[in-house]
């Protein structure tokens, strides 16, 4: 009892240290490099630079410098330049009424100093040579190598450079919290691009350190209204004013068309009896009635002979009928699945409980085509009452788009126009669309996750897949796919503990994912979720299915993990982007034709609800 009245005592409320009170200061203002980054930012901009540079290492934590060709700051400036609440762009209150900089707090520079190494070199333009200084706690430090810590002359040009290492070494709090490297290096190009578009007449580069090549570069002089012929290895090129060319053309068009004669001339052979022998054929020139062209409002002149019927124009038949099945859809399909890594073991599919009574063949992932049957049986549907699906499946219905479902619902598929880009035509009405299915994929799949959860089929290995030897071989061997999307990866260890040894139970239970867990240290992959009847997808993402679903997966909150799940199943389900020209892949693009035509959109017809995302990609 007397040791808690000492707590009690011992509690005071007290001031906390100033060194304390400053890094947490920092630490609400640079909470990301990409933070650090805009701050410096604004201030060379506000220092009248007309370029920008800015060096990057391990997305910023390492290195964050940033070089412009400002006005520079004075040499008796410099003791101030890291004081917390000392600036240049303000001196009293009122001053905030007619401000015209980014930064006036002067904050930005303090808060960095507190977190990080820093050091400036800067000259003006009266000074014979530029001055270098380091800072530690808002405060001018010695150098590393030790000496002074007022600033000393060295040689450089006109402007300022701020260099900023080490950030959050002593705030590992934060580290923690970061994105990947690659992730936080993204952001700051984004953000330097975004300033790049706002800032007139100011050029902006940015790469990362130790490499020649500019992640982005954008000139000064570069004028808001670019020349086709500076980008013309670009894929498409886009016309300013596009709408108002449209219409003048249109317009030009139109009276081009109403200016036309309303009669034509043929030349056309006159009907000899046979009765006659008349061996010279005459020509006699008649004269038909064209019809009046009126594009606002269609209306038709009837001809002379026929004066009742009026046929509309060329452009307003729909001469196509949705219902209507195609021929290729009455050929049974002999593709073999795609050619994989996973083996030359076959496999079976096991339909789901509303499947009718029926057989399926066994399919080879690679050259063994001998069809194994195998029957059928119902399985009782799995009511599924969790919260988190009715909350998925809620909101595709708030993102619902109305006009894009009914397109799909009534659509009539023309074909594959670029296997490599994975685009597609589909008509609708008297309109040719062209779009990415793998988009259109992506979210029909989802939504078939979705209504379909934990009723799965189930695709069979005969032989199970050793999910260590796929990861290993395919992710974890490969040092350049790792070093360029996949740096904060976990170790395959804790991959295949944490996922498919732990939450083996529930992959099976919800998603038909089955593993053999005899041996923990080598875990087998026995099946996989069928999401439809007669499509089997590409075996080539196997492993990357795999990783992901250990690695882009958030399994600490139930909705965001099994949306999650549902999400990289989709992204699995989607067809392969192929070559267009490649010969060896001619069966490859005559089997996605295949499918996309008489399997996959004739069921999006059916099932398929368009959302939002569909209409802003």
């Amino acid at each position: 009892m007397s040791d808690e009245k000492e707590a009690i005592v011992e509690r005071r409320i007290r001031p906390l240290d100033k060194t304390v009170v400053n890094r947490i200061a920092a630490g609400e203002v640079i909470i990301a490099p990409s933070n650090a980054l805009k701050e410096i930012l604004e201030n060379s901009i506000d220092a009248k630079s007309t370029a920008i540079e800015i060096s990057i290492k391990d997305g910023g934590l390492k290195l964050l410098q940033i070089t412009d060709d400002g006005s520079g700051i004075n040499k008796d400036d410099l003791p101030l330049l890291c004081e917390r609440f000392a600036t240049s762009k303000l001196t009293k209150f009122e001053d905030l009424q007619s401000i015209s900089t980014y930064g006036f707090r002067g904050e930005a520079l303090a808060s960095i100093s507190h977190i990080s190494h820093l050091s400036v070199v800067t000259k003006t333009s009266s000074d014979e040579c530029a001055w270098k200084c380091y800072y530690l706690d808002g405060k001018l430090a010695p150098p590393p190598t030790g000496g002074s810590s007022e600033p000393r002359a060295v040689a450089g040009r006109d402007g300022t450079s701020i260099i900023v290492e080490d950030l959050f070494y002593n705030v590992p709090s934060r580290l923690r919290t970061l994105r990947s490297q690659s992730e936080e290096y993204a952001r700051i190009v984004e953000v330097t691009s975004s300033y790049a578009i706002h800032t007139l007449n100011v050029g902006f580069s940015c790469k990362k350190q130790g490499t020649n090549k500019m992640d982005l570069v954008i000139r000064s002089s570069m004028s808001q209204k670019t020349e086709s012929e500076a980008f013309m290895v670009q894929a498409e090129v886009r016309f300013l004013n596009e709408e108002e060319i449209i219409g003048r053309i249109t317009s030009a068009i139109e009276e081009k068309l109403s200016s036309l004669d309303t009669s034509r001339t043929f030349l056309t052979q006159q009907v000899i009896s046979t009765s006659q022998q008349v061996k010279e054929k005459q020509t006699h020139k008649l004269e038909l009635q064209q019809p009046e062209i009126e594009v606002k409002k269609p209306k038709l002149r009837s001809v002379s002979s026929i004066k009742a019927f009026k046929r509309p124009y060329e452009k307003d038949m729909v001469r196509t009928d949705f219902n209507q099945s195609t021929l290729s859809s009455f050929v049974s399909s002999t593709y073999d699945s795609d050619k994989s890594n996973v083996g030359e073991s076959s496999f079976t599919v096991e339909p789901t409980g509303n499947s009718e009574e029926g057989n399926v063949d066994s399919i080879s992932p690679r050259e063994e085509r001998n069809a194994n049957r195998e029957e059928i049986s119902h399985i009782t549907p799995t009511i599924v009452n969790l919260d988190s699906i009715k909350a998925l499946r809620k909101e595709v219905k708030e993102e619902a788009n109305a006009e894009l479902t009914e397109l799909f619902s009534k659509h009539t598929y023309v074909g594959v126009a670029d296997y490599s880009k994975r685009l597609m035509c589909l008509q609708y009405d008297v309109r040719l669309y062209l779009m990415d299915y793998a988009s259109v994929c992506n979210e029909f799949f989802y939504q078939v996750g979705l209504s379909d959860f934990s009723n799965f089929g189930r695709i069979r290995f005969t032989n199970p897949v050793d999910i260590r030897e796929l990861l290993k071989t395919e992710i974890y061997d490969n040092a350049e796919l790792m070093e360029k999307y996949y740096q904060d990866a976990p170790k395959l260890d804790d991959l295949i503990n944490t996922v498919f040894i732990e939450m083996s139970e529930m992959l099976n239970e919800y998603f038909s994912i089955e593993i053999d867990k005899t041996n923990k240290e080598y875990p087998k992959l026995k099946t996989l979720p069928m999401l439809m009847q007669n499509y089997i997808p590409s075996f080539n993402k196997l492993s990357l299915f795999l990783f992901k679903i250990g690695t882009k997966v958030n399994w600490e909150n139930e909705q965001d993990c099994l949306g999650g799940v549902l999400r990289q199943l989709a992204l699995f389900y989607i067809p392969e982007p192929l070559d267009n020209d490649d010969p060896n892949e001619k069966e490859d693009r005559e089997k996605t034709s295949y499918t996309l035509e008489n399997i996959i959109f004739p069921s999006i017809k059916k099932r398929f609800i368009a959302t939002e995302n569909l209409v802003r990609m």
